[in-house]
């Protein structure tokens, strides 16, 4: 008699925990539910759901950048913060993430977010000081502010005096802030850092092009020939005809 109470215990006690696993929702659940949150701008609950995936999947980046970009909305400054250390220490790589909140933040018309918590990042993660710089660096050059693009060039130079790459950003900021002797003597720097940067050589040609001196005409001419042999374009040609 006691081992059929027993065993009818054993049965019952399976049968519930059947019932619970069925009942408690899945992963797959909460996806759903978090997206429709998210959707409709529950920032709350969208965030709560998302760091329970967190929590069940910590390698899925997608999930940080929505919970990330949840927090923000609400102007949740601290737990933005507490995500991204939180991704950091599960080994989330720092550019999947910034590219992931960036996207998630373009994806509801909120592109000042993203510069927001980067600058957040910048403040309250020293260490990534010079990750985060580089990508306000593309995230002003995008918006084509030239502020920015001037300011997080000439940072990004410090580290790295003779980079191609930011003396052309540097240069290109200067332009869009109207400083336009600063951006010929950057376009300078470049023609020494790579003497066969094609980009840097026009615009100093029809820079030089449109003094009537002739020393600078020559000078015009001197760069737009140096353009031509990197490049054979009518462009340059034409122009090499009416110095």
């Amino acid at each position: 008699m006691l081992m059929k109470i027993m065993r009818s215990l054993l049965i019952l006690v399976g049968c519930l925990r059947c019932l619970m696993a069925a009942a408690a929702p899945s992963y797959d659940d909460y996806a759903v539910k978090a997206a429709r949150y998210f959707g409709f701008g529950e920032w709350a609950s969208a965030g709560a759901l998302y760091a329970i995936m967190i929590s069940e999947r910590p390698e899925v980046i997608d999930n940080y950048s929505h919970a990330i970009v949840s927090a923000g909305m609400m102007a949740d400054t601290v737990t933005q913060a507490n995500i991204t250390h939180l991704a950091l220490s599960n080994r989330i790589n720092v550019d999947s993430l910034f590219t992931s909140v960036e996207q998630t933040s373009f994806e509801v018309g909120q592109t000042s977010m993203y510069e927001h918590y980067l600058q957040l990042v910048r403040r309250d993660s020293p260490w990534l000081t010079r990750v985060v710089n580089g990508y306000l660096l593309r995230y002003y050059t995008y918006r084509n502010f030239g502020p920015g693009i001037v300011e997080y060039s000439r940072l990004m130079l410090e580290g790295a005096p003779d980079s191609e790459r930011f003396l052309m950003s540097l240069a290109y900021g200067y332009l869009l802030c109207g400083r336009t002797s600063e951006a010929v003597d950057t376009y300078l720097r470049v023609t020494v850092v790579n003497p066969l940067n094609y980009e840097a050589l026009l615009y100093l040609g029809n820079y030089y092009a449109d003094f009537s001196d002739d020393i600078y005409r020559s000078l015009a001419r001197q760069y737009f020939q140096a353009a031509y042999n990197v490049r054979h374009t009518p462009y340059v040609a034409r122009a090499l005809k009416n110095l």
